[in-house]
């Protein structure tokens, strides 16, 4: 809990022999469903590297917010309940 929001950060990695099938987009729907149903989560969050172009356009597609602030070599995204795409 962070600011009186319940929040959690997801993180996937898939191997290259898998990419480009949906796979990845068709499990973290269902992860982000859970988090905001089951767990009534407020906001989920992730980390992306500057250079991992495929996951920076898969968390925009499905609805995350891009952090304007680099920490880190990193791209830090957020969902909140209200945004979701699921």
């Amino acid at each position: 809990m962070k600011n009186g929001k319940f929040m959690a950060e997801i993180g996937f990695d898939l191997a290259k022999n898998y990419w480009d099938k949906g796979l990845m987009s068709e499990a973290l729907l269902e992860v982000i469903s859970f988090g905001f149903t089951k767990m009534d989560l407020d906001i989920i969050d992730a980390t992306v590297e500057v250079e991992n172009e495929k996951s920076i356009q898969l968390l925009t597609r499905l609805g995350f917010i891009r952090n304007t602030e680099l920490q880190d070599n990193l791209i830090y995204f957020y969902l909140p309940k209200q945004k979701q795409s699921v």
